[in-house]
């Protein structure tokens, strides 16, 4: 069960594939583009057509409240990129990528950061910021100002950025918490005549590949999504042996920096670097 057909969930995917094929599993994908309803309903289908248990990369906390009582109910479930579920669940470490990020741009001299994201209510989007949060009570930066965009796309991030950088106050660092919107800031700073780095640093989260061949290419934070895609299979697959939940794994991602925040010294342009979780 994913969100929409998103770059992030290609490397999902294929990592379900993988865990489910050890398994000697078939999987079935529902798209529920973030749907609340779409999502129930796609729900009481998978359960009426006999599944055996679920993998919720999306709108997941539905689903004991939608399956029903009796043996429906204890349908394990394999929750992924979903802070708030601990009972069974795969997570990137959101809070340790936004304070990674505040403290690249930090490095480069910004004390203000504006986070553009569609809104805060998805507790993935809320970790992240969090970790944005704790870098102003460190005294890395300053400030965190949220720029709200209508939705994940690249148009959403030009229509944000457009706003943000002709505002009275205009930003000289933003974060998306999609790489598609960080696309749309690129796009937006060109017809503006912002120049990127030299006006305004860049920086994202997600890492899909065209984040790489951006002009300026994009720093981001890479997540293991074909990690937790097979890491899911393979709990899920333990799930239907009789194990019990095994709790909450917290996956490390990468600070993969570029071109769009300026020069990095000592690490070359284009190098990862391992974020500690927080």
């Amino acid at each position: 069960l994913i969100a929409d057909f998103d770059p992030f969930y290609l490397p999902f995917l294929r990592g379900v594939e993988r865990g489910a094929a050890e398994a000697h599993a078939m999987t079935m994908l529902a798209v529920t583009e973030n749907n609340l309803v779409k999502a129930a309903l796609q729900i009481q289908q998978l359960v009426a057509a006999g599944v055996r248990g679920i993998i919720a990369a999306s709108l997941g906390g539905l689903v004991h409240d939608e399956v029903g009582g009796g043996a429906a109910a204890a349908l394990p479930v394999v929750y992924c990129d979903q802070p708030l579920r601990v009972e069974e669940s795969i997570v990137f470490d959101d809070p340790g990528a936004g304070y990674a990020l505040a403290e690249h741009l930090a490095s480069h001299g910004h004390r203000r950061v504006t986070l553009i994201t569609p809104t805060l209510e998805y507790p993935n989007m809320a970790a992240l910021h969090r970790g944005f949060v704790r870098a102003t009570r460190s005294g890395l930066i300053e400030k965190v100002e949220i720029a709200r965009a209508a939705d994940f796309s690249i148009e959403a991030g030009e229509a944000a950025a457009t706003n943000a950088l002709t505002s009275a106050n205009a930003p000289t660092a933003i974060a998306t918490a999609a790489d598609e919107l960080a696309l749309g800031v690129l796009d937006a700073a060109r017809k503006l005549g912002v120049r990127v780095p030299d006006d305004l640093s860049v920086v994202s989260y997600g890492a899909i590949d065209a984040t790489a061949y951006a002009d300026p290419p994009i720093t981001t934070v890479s997540l293991p999504a074909d990690e937790m895609g097979q890491r899911a299979a393979v709990r899920l697959a333990a799930r239907l042996r009789g194990e019990p939940p095994a709790g909450r794994t917290v996956l490390t991602s990468r600070l993969v920096l570029r071109a769009s925040c300026g020069p990095h010294d000592p690490e070359p342009q284009g190098s990862a670097r391992r974020l500690p979780n927080v």
